[in-house]
């Protein structure tokens, strides 16, 4: 645990001397939501037209 916590540390204060950002975004929480979102109406989508086939099917 140790070894990774200073590894990690060490890592830290590289990023930071190349000025490179390693805070989160403001807005990360909500792009997950609307992945979420987006998802969801994929599924849907994709019930939707399995039923329709089967219904075809059936004819």
């Amino acid at each position: 645990y140790s070894q990774v916590q200073s590894t990690v540390l060490e890592g830290i204060s590289h990023l930071e001397m190349q000025q490179i950002s390693i805070k989160r975004l403001d807005n990360c929480y909500a792009l997950v939501i609307t992945s979420d979102k987006h998802m969801i109406k994929t599924r849907d989508y994709f019930v939707n037209h399995k039923s329709d086939i089967e219904k075809h099917e059936e004819r």
